[in-house]
């Protein structure tokens, strides 16, 4: 028995094997080419991950159990947030 659209995602298979999805396999003539990113777009959006990771570290400074779990991805939020900043620094 063949089991269709039962995934998370709509039209998941399709027939084409499992988790290929919607994707193609991006060669041929119609495979859809992506502009390279203008300097200020990509600072654009280094800037907005930067925000939302510093919104994460603070979640996870403010948390009221302190597990080792939690230490080790405020330490590496912490880190990812400082490399940023040097990444935004330099332009």
């Amino acid at each position: 028995m063949i089991y269709r659209n039962t995934g998370f995602a709509s039209n998941m298979n399709n027939g084409r094997g499992p988790g290929t999805g919607n994707r193609q396999a991006g060669l041929g003539a119609n495979t859809r080419r992506t502009q390279p990113l203008t300097q200020a777009r990509a600072d654009s959006r280094m800037s907005q991950h930067l925000r939302t990771l510093q919104g994460i570290n603070m979640q996870l400074s403010s948390q009221g159990t302190n597990t080792s779990s939690h230490s080790r991805a405020e330490d590496t939020s912490r880190l990812r947030c400082a490399k940023l900043n040097t990444a935004l620094s330099i332009r």
